[in-house]
């Protein structure tokens, strides 16, 4: 290959990386100390992945699909696996239908579970224990 070319490509490539966004959080956003604020803060923030993710995984663990996801008229969803809004880990609603809510990111309500809490960085392998 040319080396200007070479040149001009990876000079391309650098001045394209000044421009996009940094990963991580922005300047100045501040994570609450609070665990069960800052499970809040993420699930309203990715609420859609969420959602989406713990229908899927349901259906795969075999849970029928009348049984996934409840409604929330308080907040105008009105259907939902993963609740945002709600801080106590999920609940069964009517019929047995089963709803997660963003308390599955407190690790003070997974204490109870195991014994101990999860040290943090360890939630990859919680993600199928949410709804088991």
């Amino acid at each position: 290959m040319n080396p200007l070319r070479r040149f001009l490509r990876q000079s391309i490539r650098r001045l394209g990386g000044l421009f996009r966004e940094p990963p991580g959080l922005s300047l100045g956003v501040q994570v609450p100390a609070d665990p069960v604020e800052h499970a809040s803060q993420f699930a309203l923030q990715w609420w859609d992945k969420l959602d989406e993710y713990a229908a899927v995984r349901m259906e795969e663990l075999g849970i029928p699909l009348e049984r996934i996801g409840l409604s929330d008229h308080k907040h105008g969803i009105p259907w939902c696996a993963f609740n945002p809004f709600d801080k106590t880990g999920g609940g069964f609603g009517p019929g047995g239908r089963i709803e997660l809510d963003s308390g599955v990111f407190n690790p003070d309500l997974k204490a109870p579970l195991g014994g101990r809490r999860m040290r943090p960085g360890r939630r990859r392998g919680c993600a199928p224990a949410w709804t088991a």
